[in-house]
C-alpha cells in the first residue's frame, strides 16, 4: 500500500496489540506519521468480545479526521529495550519472592514453621538444611526450590545488565548524584532539626541584641519583618525548581524529540542541533528542510557558542544608580553589591596568589581544587575536594554531600551557594568573579569562609 500510494500523504491509526511498537517504528522509518491509540481509547459495542474489529477501524478513522484521537507515547527502540530490561527484572524479583513465599506455605500446612521472613532467606535456607521431611514433601520442596534458584540467577544476571546499562555516559550523571547520597553520612532528619535548632538560637539571638527601651512599636516592625523573611526564604530554591529548571526542563523533552526526529530524516547531524535554533527557523525547517543550510547555522553557532565560555561579561551596562549600587534589596542579599564591584577591581590586582570573595558560611579547609562547568561534570567530583564554579544551583545540592569547600565566581549572602553550604556546614566562599578562570583542577587551596579569601597553596 505505501508503495502503491507513494504520492500520497500517509497518517497511520493504529490500536496498541501483540507486536508492540515494531509496527509505528516501521512507518515512521518510511517518513509516514503515525498514531498509536490505548485499547481502551477506542468505544466497543456492549458485550462484543473481539479485540479489534472494522467497527473499531472506522471509529479510529472518524476519530483521527475529526482531531480526536489522542495518541499514546511510543517509546525509541533503544528507550523501549531498556524499560523492558527493567521490566524483566522486576518480574525475576517477583518470581523469587513467590517461590520462597510458596516453599514457606508448603512447609506451614505440614507444621514447619522456621524462621521469621525478616530473619532474612539465608537463615531460612539454614533452617531446611536441618529438616528431614517425608519424601513426597521433600521432592516439593526440592522443586520450589530450584525455582527459587532459577530465578535468583535471573536477577543476578538482569541486575549486572541494568548496571551496565547504568554505566552509560548519558546516565553517568544521574548515578554519580544517587552514589553521592548512598556514600555519604548525610541524615536529613537529622541535619533538618539542627536547622531548626540554629535557626530558633539565632532568631533568640537577634532578640538579645535589641535593648529593652526599643518601643514595642519598632519591636512590632521587627517581628514582621522576620517573619517575611523566614516565609520568603523557601521561594527562591522552589522557584528555581519548579519553575526554572522545571518549566525549561520539559520544554527541552519536547524539543529534543522534535531533534531527533529531524536527525533521523538527515536533516540534522545531532538531536540537539534543534538547541541552537530559535523557534522561527525550527518551524521554518521542519515545513521544509531545503529552506536554508541549517547544519553550516548550526555548526557557526555552536563556535560562537564555544567561544562566550571565554568571555567575562561586565557587571552592568549603561551608568548604575547610587540606589540600585547600594541600596536595591536584590542585589545587596543575592549578588552583594557593592562588594562585588569593589571586589572586581581587586581581582584585576590580585596579589599573592590570595583571591577576595564575600565569606558566606564560616570555616577555614585545605583541599584540592576541582573546577566544575556543568552538571554534566559531576561524576568527575570527588569526596574532600573543593569545588570551584561560576553559581550553583537546585540541580547542584547533590554534590554538597562530598565536597569538603565552596568557591563561586558570583552570589551573595542570601544566595544558592551561600544557603546551602551554610546548612550543610562547609566553608564557602562566594562572588570571587574570576576563581572559574584563576584556579586549576588539581591546585591545593586554603578556602576561609570568615575572611572571604581563597589562598592558592600549589
Amino acid at each position: 500500500m505505501v508503495q502503491e500510494y507513494a504520492e500520497c500523504r500517509w497518517h497511520v491509526a493504529y490500536e496498541a496489540c501483540g507486536f508492540g511498537y515494531e509496527l509505528a517504528w516501521w512507518l515512521e522509518e518510511q517518513g509516514i506519521v503515525i498514531t498509536v491509540v490505548a485499547p481502551s481509547r477506542v468505544e466497543r459495542t456492549p458485550g462484543r468480545s473481539v479485540k479489534t474489529d472494522k467497527i473499531d477501524a472506522c471509529k479510529l478513522a472518524e476519530k483521527l479526521e475529526k482531531r480526536a484521537l489522542k495518541g499514546c507515547y511510543v517509546p525509541r527502540r533503544r528507550e523501549h529495550e531498556r524499560r523492558q530490561l527493567s521490566r524483566t527484572y522486576e518480574q525475576a524479583l517477583t518470581d523469587r519472592k513467590r517461590a520462597q513465599v510458596r516453599v514457606r506455605s508448603l512447609l506451614q500446612e505440614h507444621g514447619r514453621q522456621g524462621p521469621e521472613p525478616r530473619a532474612g532467606w539465608s537463615a531460612y535456607k539454614r533452617w531446611l538444611e536441618e529438616q528431614d521431611f517425608p519424601a513426597p514433601v521433600a521432592f516439593c520442596v526440592e522443586e520450589l526450590l530450584k525455582l527459587r534458584a532459577a530465578a535468583a540467577s535471573s536477577v543476578e544476571r538482569l541486575k549486572y545488565r541494568l548496571e551496565l546499562l547504568a554505566q552509560a555516559p548519558e546516565y553517568a550523571p544521574i548515578v554519580e548524584a544517587i552514589r553521592g547520597y548512598l556514600t555519604s553520612d548525610y541524615d536529613y532528619e537529622r541535619d533538618v532539626k539542627q536547622l531548626r535548632e540554629n535557626r530558633d538560637a539565632a532568631i533568640a539571638g537577634m532578640w538579645a541584641l535589641v535593648p529593652s527601651t526599643v518601643a514595642q512599636a519598632d519591636r512590632d516592625k521587627l517581628r514582621s519583618a522576620l517573619d517575611l523573611a523566614l516565609k520568603m526564604t523557601p521561594l527562591t530554591p522552589d522557584h528555581h525548581f519548579y519553575m526554572d529548571q522545571g518549566t525549561y526542563a520539559r520544554v527541552r523533552l519536547v524539543l529534543m524529540a522534535v531533534g531527533r526526529k529531524l536527525a533521523e530524516q538527515s536533516v540534522f547531524q545531532e538531536a540537539d542541533d534543534v538547541m541552537f535554533l530559535t523557534y522561527h527557523e525550527l518551524r521554518v525547517i521542519s515545513a521544509d528542510p531545503a529552506a536554508f543550510d541549517v547544519k553550516s547555522l548550526v555548526a557557526q553557532r555552536r563556535t560562537q557558542r564555544q567561544a562566550a565560555f571565554g568571555r567575562r561579561p561586565r557587571l552592568w551596562a549603561g551608568t548604575i544608580t547610587h540606589w540600585s549600587l547600594h541600596e536595591e534589596p536584590y542585589k545587596q542579599g543575592n549578588w552583594d553589591w557593592p562588594g562585588i564591584y569593589e571586589r572586581s577591581k581587586e581581582a584585576a590586582r590580585p596579589a599573592g596568589g590570595k583571591l577576595r570573595g564575600l565569606g558566606a558560611s564560616a570555616g577555614v579547609v585545605e583541599g584540592t581544587a576541582r573546577v566544575v562547568d556543568s552538571p554534566e561534570q559531576f561524576d568527575q567530583v570527588q569526596k574532600g575536594e573543593l569545588l570551584i564554579c561560576k553559581m550553583t544551583s537546585p540541580a547542584w545540592v547533590v554534590l554538597f554531600t562530598k565536597i569538603a569547600g565552596l568557591v563561586t565566581d558570583s552570589g551573595g549572602a542570601l544566595s544558592h551557594p551561600a544557603v546551602v553550604s551554610r546548612e550543610f556546614g562547609i566553608p564557602a566562599v562566594v562572588g570571587t568573579r574570576t576563581a572559574t578562570q584563576t584556579i586549576k583542577t588539581g591546585q591545593r587551596l586554603r578556602v576561609d569562609g570568615a575572611a572571604g579569601t581563597v589562598e592558592v597553596l600549589g
